[in-house]
């Protein structure tokens, strides 16, 4: 057998096909599992009800794993058009049997991962959720092309996209509970797809005619125009752009406002936040009705919106409209 390609080669070879690495997450980002001494009588009725149904076809029990799994509905539509710009992998915390498990049901024809499998679980399924992820097994050196999409944070430092509410520390009930579903169309598949074109578009844009040039490459490669994490940085960046934010009983009285979560978000989305009300003020995000800074911002047309609008724009990557998270007056 040849040997593998150097990474610079291997580098070459994905530029010169338009494609970039799609490092995809399993739990909590493409399906949901659950083990099924975890569910009670009542919900695992449930479930086998909807199982059997025509018309559910993202419900699959896995007896071999003795698990509950759904599909995040798109799922496999995702895929199909993500597979047309992106080598598609799948990363995991879970365990081989696992993996393969799930790749099977997303990708029955092995058309999409090709065996880009990657899991890093203990056989024994002990919960390995926190452990860090790396650049290895085939992604050695592929940093700088690689955008990773996955529920947590604390197991890719700097490339990831969320794709989990709670995981931007937004509270909320699951779906489950609220008896119903994401929209294949308008859920955070759909969202996750926009963003990942757009920054596959603005990558080749950057690298221009110099694909089949190596000499040209070089002084490119890793630097800021050619280094996904600097271009999903911009483009998340421009979520927010022009927009000054004031707080209003939004952040707890003798918080340092700069170290709250929604400060925090709205920075790392584009926006200028700052503590007092002056002209550069767009929006007065408040949590309360009748405030000295949100009176002043009625007074001066300015855009009255509780934090919900500030949370929605960052989990759709999409400045959401004002007028759809009004302050109530009283």
């Amino acid at each position: 057998a040849s040997e593998p390609p150097a990474p610079t080669q291997r580098v070459l070879e994905l530029l010169r096909r338009r494609r970039l690495p799609l490092v995809l997450d399993l739990d909590h980002t493409l399906v949901n599992s659950v083990r099924w001494d975890e569910v009670d009588e009542q919900t695992a009725s449930a479930l086998k009800k909807q199982a059997a149904s025509r018309n559910h076809h993202e419900l699959h029990f896995l007896p071999s794993l003795g698990m509950w799994t759904k599909l995040r509905p798109g799922a496999r539509r995702f895929l199909a058009t993500a597979s047309r710009h992106f080598e598609l992998w799948i990363h995991t915390n879970g365990n081989k049997p696992y993996a393969a498990a799930i790749a099977q049901l997303l990708d029955p024809d092995g058309v999409w991962f090709r065996g880009r499998i990657i899991a890093q679980g203990l056989e024994s399924n002990e919960d390995t959720a926190f452990q860090v992820k790396s650049f290895a097994y085939g992604l050695d050196g592929l940093e700088a092309l690689s955008i990773i999409v996955d529920d947590s944070h604390s197991v890719w430092p700097d490339h990831i996209f969320s794709a989990s509410r709670q995981r931007l520390g937004l509270p909320g009930p699951s779906l489950m509970e609220l008896s119903r579903d994401e929209c294949s169309d308008r859920g955070m598949l759909s969202v996750v797809q926009r963003v990942l074109l757009a920054v596959h578009q603005k990558m080749f844009e950057q690298l221009g005619d110099e694909l089949n040039s190596y000499d040209a490459l070089v002084p490119k490669y890793g630097g800021k125009t050619c280094d996904i994490r600097a271009i999903l940085s911009t483009e998340r960046r421009k979520v927010l752009q022009g927009c000054c934010i004031v707080f209003s009983h939004a952040i707890p009285l003798g918080q340092d406002p700069c170290s709250h979560r929604l400060w925090q978000l709205a920075e790392k989305f584009g926006a200028m936040c700052v503590k007092g009300v002056d002209n550069s003020v767009t929006h007065v995000v408040a949590g309360a009705s009748g405030t000295e800074k949100v009176l002043w911002g009625r007074n001066k047309g300015k855009f009255i919106v509780t934090p919900s609008w500030l949370e929605a724009s960052c989990i759709l990557w999409q400045r959401a409209h004002e007028d759809e998270y009004p302050l109530p007056n009283n």
